[in-house]
Order: C-alpha cells, then sequence, then structure tokens
C-alpha cells in the first residue's frame, strides 16, 4: 500500500476509456513508458503504433515491456492471421534496440521439462505473471 490523496485518483469505467488513456499518456510521456501485463492482445496494433510514433518523435523515451513468458509467447487468432504478443512487439525492439526492453516472466514452478511438455494452455494453469500497472514518467495507471 501506498498514500495517495483521492483528488489525484481518477476511475476508468470502460475499456475504450482506458485503451485512450493508455494511447494518451504513451503519446505525451518524456522519458518513461513501462508496461506490465498478462499479454497483448491481437487487436492491440493501435498501441504499438502508438509507442512507436512516440519513440520516433523523443530520443529521450524508453519503454519497457514485461509479459507472462507463456502466455506472451502464446500465438492468438486475429484478422490478419496469428500472433503472439512477442511477435507484435518484435518489429518495435529491432526499430529501437537500446530503447525499447521486452521482459517475459516465467514462474518457477514451471520447470523447463515441464514448460516444454505441458501444452500451450495449460502450462497458463500453474502460474501466471499478471499484473496490470502502466507507468508514464511519474503518473501510474493500476487496473484489475
Amino acid at each position: 500500500m501506498f498514500p495517495v490523496r483521492p483528488r489525484h485518483i481518477r476511475v476508468l469505467y470502460e475499456p475504450r476509456e482506458f485503451h485512450a488513456t493508455l494511447k494518451e499518456r504513451i503519446s505525451r510521456a518524456k522519458e518513461r513508458v513501462t508496461l506490465s501485463a498478462l499479454y497483448l492482445g491481437a487487436t492491440e496494433g493501435d498501441l504499438i503504433d502508438t509507442l512507436t510514433d512516440a519513440l520516433h518523435r523523443n530520443d529521450r523515451l524508453r519503454v519497457r515491456v514485461l509479459l507472462d513468458f507463456f502466455r506472451g509467447t502464446r500465438p492468438t487468432r486475429y484478422a490478419g492471421g496469428m500472433a503472439s504478443s512477442v511477435d507484435m512487439l518484435g518489429p518495435l525492439k529491432q526499430a529501437f534496440p537500446h530503447r525499447v526492453d521486452i521482459a517475459l516472466y516465467r514462474t518457477p514452478d514451471m520447470g523447463r521439462l515441464l514448460g516444454r511438455i505441458a501444452p500451450s494452455r495449460w502450462n497458463e494453469t500453474i502460474g501466471v505473471q499478471h499484473t496490470k500497472v502502466a507507468l508514464f514518467d511519474d503518473q501510474l495507471l493500476l487496473t484489475g
């Protein structure tokens, strides 16, 4: 827990409002954007476009993304085919190798052997990294 004044809290009621806030805060960030989630959905291309635009506009901006290893590497079907979160973020890392960091958390409870033999969706039942946090410079966005 950390103290926060009620006047500094803004509640986002709709997924659309949350998504728009993410994009707006990414666009305004001066030094850092840190995103932590289970995975990026296959429809998050516009979020990656917003990150790309922000990195092009601001040479000081650094982006860090933390995703769950198993969910972040599992391909998801979308209109253009199949892609995982890592597939979607790969071009961003390639374009800005020194300013974009992508980390994948793999639960220690899922040993290497078990991780290889368990079906892809089953390994997510052992444990996942599921924090939902976004940091834009000194502004924090918690979701749940």
